[in-house]
């Protein structure tokens, strides 16, 4: 089996990697696994220069046990 369990994409601050290309180049290098290891930073990295931080998103409130928010 050949796998790399170690890929960062475009959503890592480190990586500018389209997820799609990664998929494609491991199936023509004859990858059978991929791990995807990226920091979920999910876009953020733009804001760090921002001098007014970055922006943090509201947490929601968890769900009930059934399953639906209150």
């Amino acid at each position: 089996m050949l796998a790399d369990y170690h890929v960062h994409t475009q959503y890592s601050d480190d990586s500018v990697y389209p997820m799609e290309e990664v998929v494609l180049d491991a199936i023509d290098l004859g990858l059978d696994a991929l791990c995807f290891t990226d920091h979920v930073d999910y876009g953020v990295k733009r804001d760090w220069d921002d001098p007014r931080g970055v922006p943090v998103p509201s947490r929601r409130p968890p769900a009930e046990p059934s399953g639906r928010q209150k």
